[in-house]
């Protein structure tokens, strides 16, 4: 599933109802365009888990935009100096970010159990 962070508000809400899922965090910006590049991919990604619904089901996608909640994006947890960062939370904590672009195949390689 995927869904926009609307408020700031809701950021630490939306880990804890989701806790038991993998959560993959994204920060972006409306204008960047790896950004742009990295979201289709996220959504070909999704695409291709819903084929497999026990998959899809416990893979929760949230966007920030990090322009919009630039404290959320700063904070010493994230520290998000450029998008596009990706952050993956298990149990709701973070265990693996990146930075940059990722293809489908580095997506499946980011989200696997390590």
């Amino acid at each position: 599933m995927l869904k926009r962070l609307t408020r700031e508000e809701d950021f630490e809400s939306f880990l804890r109802v989701n806790h038991d899922k993998t959560i993959l965090v994204k920060f972006f910006t409306e204008w960047c365009v790896p950004c742009k590049s990295l979201q289709e991919n996220i959504e070909k990604l999704l695409t291709e888990l819903k084929q497999s619904p026990e998959q899809e089901n416990n893979l929760m996608v949230l966007e920030v935009d990090a322009e919009k909640f630039s404290q959320l994006a700063q904070s010493s947890q994230f520290n998000v100096r450029s998008v596009t960062a990706i952050f993956l939370f298990r149990g709701g904590k973070i265990v693996k970010s990146e930075r940059g672009n990722m293809n489908i195949q580095q997506l499946k390689e980011f989200l696997a159990v390590t």
